[in-house]
């Protein structure tokens, strides 16, 4: 397990933040989850949870599909979206620790990384950017937070229980 944040690959690559994975690692474990987690994610993981988002009727249901997808290729991570009065709420759970350390950075990065799997498609499906209100990080503050205002939202906060993104609920509805 996190193979990819102790090689010497990764420290060779590694920005002034101490992350660093080079594009071509994943297809030399063959795991597109850069080895984060219990089991790899074989090659073509991302594309099948895009194709499995595909076609569906609303994002809604488009996240539906990458959540079921998700618990059988990622059962490390729970994934659930929830709409409720003036908000809709992407939820991230750890099902057991990823790390005994919760600001680990290997645990800070497969929730970033997950955030954006899931976030990425959905604004290409959807055809536009989709604004997220505000996302709650289940980790103490990393170093590159202020990044999160250009990837994510001006909107962050740290420490939560799970990763949760909020944005407006009527976004589930686009086609």
């Amino acid at each position: 397990r996190r193979v990819l944040f102790r090689s010497a690959g990764a420290e060779q690559h590694a920005d002034e933040r101490g992350v660093g994975v080079r594009d071509d690692q994943h297809r030399d474990l063959d795991d597109e989850g850069f080895g984060l987690f219990e089991r790899p994610l074989g090659t073509g993981s991302f594309e099948f949870l895009c194709r499995g988002m595909l076609g569906a009727p609303t994002l809604a249901d488009a996240f539906d599909r990458a959540r079921r997808f998700l618990s059988i290729v990622l059962p490390d991570l729970a994934v659930s979206v929830e709409r409720g009065g003036d908000r809709a709420e992407l939820r991230i759970a750890e099902t057991a620790p990823l790390t005994a350390d919760p600001d680990d950075p290997a645990r800070v990065f497969a929730f970033e990384w997950l955030l954006r799997l899931l976030h990425g498609p959905a604004c290409w499906l959807v055809g536009r950017g989709l604004a997220l209100d505000a996302v709650r990080f289940p980790f103490a503050r990393p170093p590159h937070a202020d990044d999160y205002r250009l990837i994510y939202t001006a909107h962050f906060s740290f420490g939560g229980d799970d990763l949760v993104a909020r944005f407006n609920p009527t976004l589930l509805d686009l086609p």
